[in-house]
């Protein structure tokens, strides 16, 4: 039996022997099945499994804080997507797959730093623990390598989130005919492009977008497999001067471009312009002279004209200036409307104005006149009882009170509605081309000792062509004035405008949906 009391004398030999054998406990131990790897050591693994999830990300929020901060204007600066690309981002369509994957990638990039960091920890930690007996050579080859390590690291971080921030960036599909510029604004992060570049990509796609608009269909529609494409854009080539018509359609005119609108869109109309001399910003600003929704339905118009064109025999150029032709058009489809009829004939004259501004307008031939007038003559509109209705707005005051009596308490989706309600009423404005088109920024309240007194709302886009203003005053019952309800929406919806356009309308079309 022995007394462990009793004190023992150790050789200096042996006592750095004991030392090294108990001090093997604290280097990094192979896994058994695998040399090549190594057991998590336990001070780390057991905070990760016994701190609460809320705890780890408070802790990491702290540990960020608490970090150096470093400053290199090409690798430590945060990046952030130009404002003018977030509504194209929005509808930029997702690849599930390769969202999950790239997350994965990442994920796996940040194991490979944890990794390298946990590596530095042992080497550490068995520096400490051995400090008594480890000789001086061992702990400068420990130290060297934690060095090199550690360098290793954090040229992989800043060059990894340069690289992530360059997968980022390219969502946005760049023309190849734009040089890529990265902006250089100080700040806490910068911006995904520069300025130069945002005006340089936009003109560029403008350009691309109708040059790939005339060439991706010049030899027709692809029916090499027994079928035709549909609903797109397209054109036809007919390679030959227009042979009908006075002035520009005369024998032997060749227009500035010999490209035939094939399906409905109209955007090589800029083009033809182009052709004439025009400049880019010169077209796109003759454009707006028209309203986009009447573009958008003479598109609609001219697939019809140019579908109706396919199925004549012998198939002849659409854009030839024929009043023969378009009034057997009109006759065919006679069933419409007038209404319609008048839209398809606007939409051919849009065109037919520019190819030939010399010839006499179809609304002023003798032909196309006399069949609006029969059509007006023997169509007898009888008003629907609808029509003949004068309705009661107290029916719907008393069921705004009922439905949303208090404001402060409504769900933004419905207090939306409320608001979207009582400015209709209050203004009387259309719902579509009024009320729909509102912009936010043109909603100016007046405020007199931090109490809201009345608004000024500007119609910007309305069919008059002119803008159209109203002011209207405040009421006594908070719960169904106008103003106060417009204005609790506007404060309540501050946040989900943070990354909208100036232009932005001033309802949001999925408020109830925030991650749309």
């Amino acid at each position: 039996m022995t007394d462990d009391n009793v004190s023992r004398e150790y050789t200096e030999e042996q006592l750095f022997a004991l030392f090294e054998q108990w001090s093997i406990q604290y280097r990094p131990q192979p896994n058994e099945e695998n040399e090549d790897e190594y057991h998590l050591p336990v001070e780390v693994s057991d905070i990760l499994e016994t701190t609460p999830t809320n705890q780890l990300k408070e802790n990491f929020k702290k540990f960020k804080r608490g970090l150096r901060q470093y400053r290199h204007d090409e690798w430590t600066t945060g990046e952030e997507i130009n404002k003018q690309f977030i509504q194209k981002l929005k509808k930029h369509p997702m690849d599930t797959m390769q969202v999950v994957n790239t997350i994965y990638k990442h994920s796996e990039n940040t194991r490979t730093m944890a990794r390298a960091a946990t590596e530095m920890f042992e080497q550490l930690q068995y520096v400490q623990t051995t400090m008594p007996t480890i000789n001086t050579v061992e702990l400068a080859k420990i130290l060297s390598e934690c060095q090199e390590a550690a360098k290793r690291l954090a040229i992989h971080g800043w060059a990894s989130a340069r690289y992530q921030d360059n997968q980022a960036v390219k969502a946005i599909k760049v023309p190849y005919n734009v040089s890529l510029e990265y902006n250089k604004e100080e700040g806490t992060k910068r911006q995904a492009f520069s300025k130069e570049f945002v005006k340089e990509y936009n003109e560029v796609s403008h350009q691309n977008s109708l040059s790939r608009a005339a060439v991706s269909r010049q030899q027709g529609p692809d029916t090499r497999h027994g079928f035709r494409p549909r609903n797109r854009g397209g054109f036809q080539t007919y390679g030959r001067p227009f042979l009908r018509g006075r002035g520009r359609g005369r024998q032997g005119y060749t227009p500035p471009f010999d490209l035939t609108p094939y399906w409905p869109t109209q955007h090589w109309f800029p083009m033809a312009r182009t052709a004439e001399g025009l400049k880019l910003e010169e077209t796109e600003y003759l454009n707006e002279s028209t309203r986009r929704s009447t573009r958008k339905t003479y598109d609609a118009a001219w697939k019809k004209w140019t579908s109706w064109y396919e199925q004549q025999e012998p198939k002849i150029n659409p854009t030839n200036y024929q009043v023969i032709t378009m009034l057997k058009f009109l006759m065919e489809h006679k069933e419409f409307s007038s209404q319609t009829l008048n839209g398809l004939r606007s939409a051919i004259t849009s065109v037919w104005k520019v190819l030939y501004p010399s010839e006499i307008p179809l609304a002023k031939q003798d032909i196309i006149r006399s069949f609006f007038e029969a059509k007006r003559q023997q169509k007898i509109k009888i008003p629907t009882q609808q029509e003949l209705m004068t309705w009661d707005t107290n029916v719907l005051w008393k069921s705004i009170k009922e439905k949303w009596l208090n404001t402060d308490i409504l769900e933004i989706y419905e207090l939306q509605k409320k608001a979207l309600i009582l400015i209709t009423l209050a203004t009387m404005a259309r719902p579509g081309s009024d009320i729909g088109r509102l912009q936010k920024r043109d909603v100016l309240f007046e405020e007199q000792n931090e109490q809201v007194i009345g608004v000024t709302i500007h119609f910007r886009k309305p069919k008059e062509n002119q803008v159209k203003s109203i002011r209207l005053g405040t009421i006594v019952d908070k719960n169904i004035c106008p103003v106060r309800t417009l204005f609790v929406f506007i404060k309540r919806s501050e946040e989900l405008r943070s990354g909208l356009e100036e232009s932005h309308t001033l309802w949001l079309a999925y408020i109830n949906q925030p991650k749309k």
